[in-house]
């Protein structure tokens, strides 16, 4: 008997075995892929970040005209989470996207540098939050988990969150070049 007739014979176990390990290539393309094939050229620009020790932040920080303001807040309790808040320590960072990290930054150092507001980059990009796995394999939401993205490209961020919760991240500005 020759390898073909067994195949013919035994039809329904080879679909059984080449069912798993097609729905592995198909899950490992569709993570790399798009990546590989993507025209999109890497982000260019660096983003300015806070991140809240707690809900009672001394300070509400924002990008006005292009420079980085405080403000005290007048009465912490009142602070709605979706603000850009940060703790009274002042935890801001800038996230270099070249490299992939976070530094810590003052505020007297971060006010030298000049900003572009709105959700986009000059260059198209945004920063999302993790929606989950896709079609068929969707995972759990991950409110920690944010990537820069356009179009196909998508890159996870490592960014300095510590213990905090998706409420005490907030994003404030591109850098400007």
């Amino acid at each position: 008997m020759n390898i073909k007739e067994t195949l013919k014979n035994n039809i329904t176990l080879v679909i059984g075995l080449s069912i798993p390990v097609l729905m592995i290539l198909f899950v490992t393309g569709s993570i790399y892929l798009p990546r590989l094939f993507s025209k999109v050229a890497p982000p260019q620009y660096n983003f300015l970040y806070t991140v809240a020790g707690d809900y009672m932040a001394k300070y509400s920080y924002g990008v006005v005209d292009g420079q980085l303001v405080r403000e005290e807040t007048k009465n912490p309790t009142d602070i709605v989470p979706v603000k850009s808040i940060s703790s009274s320590e002042g935890q801001l960072f800038v996230h270099n996207v070249t490299t992939n990290t976070s530094s810590q930054i003052s505020f007297v150092d971060a006010q030298k540098l000049k900003f572009i507001g709105g959700a986009f980059s000059p260059d198209g990009f945004e920063i999302v939050s993790n929606q989950g796995g896709g079609f068929i394999f969707s995972g759990p939401y991950d409110y920690m988990a944010k990537y820069i993205k356009k179009g196909s490209y998508a890159q996870k961020l490592n960014l300095n969150l510590g213990e905090s919760n998706y409420w005490q991240y907030s994003f404030l500005g591109w850098v400007a070049k």
